[in-house]
């Protein structure tokens, strides 16, 4: 088993020291939510100068992850900074995308094709799917036909395609969040998990996350089957 870490952080300073930290304790990366989203254009680059030199200095991957409410959660915001900073690598989380810009509508095509800067770099992607109003839906099977679920398999299917061409190991990680997390003895309610109120009288999570993460698990099954065999076709064209 492979372990990474994941922190959240307001401060580029303190990069350094996670990374040194995170090295010396044997995780694989670090996946890296930065900032609140209220940073300027010099202060998003001082956070990837940061990132770029705590990776080099302690030989230790360090992931941006797309997540809103940080530095990545513009489109347009971080295929800039990739073009200033080539060298960055991320932990796709598609659904906090797929809900900031509502990418249900219309031109889908071409925001895909926007992003392939970001799929070219991505390292991990993280396994959750989100509507445009709903960043974790409770799926009814892994041939779920909603026009989201398919969304996110392109996406899933592009990133799975891109790690292959450049030889790299395709890691997909499921993150399926609680409707409550606990941290430090306080109770926050996140509300990641889709709620209804059970015969108890209790509030009572939609599904099970357990089985919802295998659902997951056998979509992008499918997508790697998928980028493989784009692939495989293509050398034969």
């Amino acid at each position: 088993m492979v372990a990474t870490a994941q922190v959240l952080s307001c401060d580029p300073a303190a990069l350094d020291s996670i990374g040194e930290r995170h090295a010396a304790e044997g995780f694989d990366a670090t996946i890296l939510v930065a900032g609140n989203g209220l940073e300027g254009d010099e202060a998003v680059k001082r956070y990837c100068d940061a990132v770029l030199q705590a990776s080099a200095r302690h030989r230790h991957r360090i992931l941006l992850e797309t997540h809103r409410g940080s530095i990545t959660q513009d489109i347009r915001r971080t295929v800039d900074a990739i073009e200033h900073f080539p060298e960055l690598r991320f932990c796709a989380d598609f659904t906090h995308w797929y809900m900031g810009h509502e990418l249900s509508l219309a031109g889908f095509d071409e925001k895909l094709a926007f992003m392939q800067p970001l799929i070219v770099r991505t390292d991990i992607v993280e396994g959750r799917i989100g509507s445009t109003n709903c960043a974790q839906v409770t799926l009814e099977s892994a041939s779920d036909d909603r026009h989201f679920v398919e969304d996110h398999r392109r996406f899933w299917t592009a990133c799975f395609r891109a790690s292959l061409e450049r030889g790299q190991q395709v890691v997909f990680a499921p993150q399926l969040l609680p409707a409550v997390l606990p941290h430090n003895g306080i109770d926050y309610p996140i509300a990641y998990a889709q709620l209804q109120r059970g015969s108890s009288g209790h509030w009572e999570e939609l599904s099970n996350r357990w089985e919802q993460t295998l659902l997951h698990c056998d979509i992008a099954r499918e997508c790697y089957a998928q980028a493989r065999q784009s692939m495989s076709l293509e050398s034969f064209a």
